[in-house]
């Protein structure tokens, strides 16, 4: 049998309330007990992404680089063979470039 320490209670400063006793509490332990254990599993949950997440960035920040040293290493992009409908609006995005910048 568990036994309860209440202060301020009607059974007196102190008294001892026995667990198997309805206590005037306002809710009850089992339910308190599955809205923690349902809790704790969210949380061990968010743990697990999280560290999956971050190994997935790790492999992102990994594959990002090498696509950087890749694209530093290509030749200059030339517009010379496009057609003339696409040299025009590769001239525009141009403009409108410079006018942003």
């Amino acid at each position: 049998m568990r036994e309860i320490v209440l202060s301020g209670r009607s059974g007196g400063e102190g008294s001892l309330v026995s667990g198997t006793a309805r206590t005037p509490r306002g809710y009850r332990p089992d339910q308190v007990d599955a809205y923690l254990a349902a809790l704790s599993r969210d949380r061990d949950a968010a743990w697990e992404r999280a560290a999956r997440l971050t190994v997935l960035a790790g492999r992102m920040e990994t594959e990002a680089a090498r696509l950087r040293e890749t694209a530093a290493g290509l030749a200059p992009q030339e517009y010379g063979t496009l057609g003339e409908r696409a040299r025009y609006a590769f001239g525009l995005l141009r403009e409108e470039a410079r006018a942003v910048h």
